[in-house]
């Protein structure tokens, strides 16, 4: 870390870099922890102290999303819709019956409900998780809590007395970012947990996500019904 004198920090945007799994076992959402590791800073120089200046803040984690089957031409479920004239959606009774695929769709956002065990679309798995990640980890929790830990790194500080050059002002100017940051993550946890990811509950962005991926496929069934004269 390079040493100089800086009269002035600046607030650091965050920067968030998932893996992405798009072949996973399983869907979900992973933040790792954040730490002292997270953080790019240099030494900065005052007459009388050594001090911060974070210039880079990463947050990683993984996004797993599970396959999800698409048939288009083959009457089985599980499956994704496809509404159109040898699709896989028709009138007759079973599993591609159009009411009972849109029933299922529909119950995905409804209490008791979440992703049919017939009728889906990876599409929608994958909405969920990156909404996790774009708006509950990003926003809700980064996007409160980093600013003032930014300014809190930034305000470090220590006796110029202390440290010969800042080689050696380095690692006990670490030890308080490192400090900073695990405080951080302990915040960000409690922040995390108690996110809504319920069908049918308020708040439950991963479903509101997957449900605006649903609701165009299962506008298609109703409307090719509609020109078939399906009742």
């Amino acid at each position: 870390m390079a040493s100089g004198i800086e009269t002035k920090h600046q607030a650091v945007a965050a920067t968030g870099n998932p893996t992405f799994n798009a072949a996973a076992g399983s869907n979900d959402c992973n933040p790792s922890p954040v730490s002292g590791a997270s953080v790019t800073w240099t030494v900065v120089a005052s007459p009388t102290t050594w001090g911060v200046n974070v210039t880079s803040f990463t947050t990683t984690g993984v996004i797993n999303v599970a396959p999800w089957p698409s048939r288009p031409s083959d009457l089985v479920t599980p499956n994704t819709a496809n509404a159109v004239d040898g699709g896989n959606i028709t009138d007759a009774a079973g599993n591609n019956n159009w009411k009972f695929a849109i029933a299922q769709m529909e119950n995905y956002h409804k209490a008791g409900g979440g992703r049919s065990p017939h009728w889906h679309a990876y599409a929608a798995s994958r909405a969920h998780e990156w909404a996790h990640w774009n708006t509950d980890w990003m926003v809700t929790c980064i996007g409160a809590l980093w600013p003032t830990a930014n300014t809190d790194l930034d305000a470090i500080t220590i006796p110029k007395a202390s440290a010969a050059d800042a080689a050696a002002a380095t690692p006990l100017l670490q030890a308080q970012i490192d400090a900073r940051m695990a405080t951080l993550w302990r915040a960000l946890v409690a922040v995390w947990n108690p996110i809504p990811d319920s069908p049918g509950l308020a708040g439950s962005t991963g479903y509101d996500a997957g449900k605006a991926v649903l609701d165009p496929l299962i506008a298609n069934i109703r409307a090719y019904a509609g020109t078939k004269g399906w009742h």
